[in-house]
């Protein structure tokens, strides 16, 4: 699985943005991609598994590009 896209921000490092979500289903299965605090983070699984990093907060355009190989998220 590949999650990417482009993102720009310059908007305050308070701000919580979501930038990808497909909700969760009733098992707690589903991905989330939000900027918050200068932090990109991308959870799965209801929060169990998430990976950040930090993230400029420069007004210019990123390109960011996320795999996964494991066959659960």
């Amino acid at each position: 699985m590949t999650i990417e896209f482009w993102i720009k921000s310059n908007l305050k490092n308070t701000v919580n943005q979501t930038i990808f979500s497909t909700g969760y289903d009733m098992q707690g299965q589903g991905i989330n991609v939000n900027l918050n605090a200068g932090r990109l983070t991308f959870s799965f699984n209801n929060f169990n598994h998430q990976i950040a990093i930090d993230y400029p907060n420069d007004s210019l355009w990123h390109h960011v590009a996320y795999t996964n190989k494991e066959k659960n998220y």
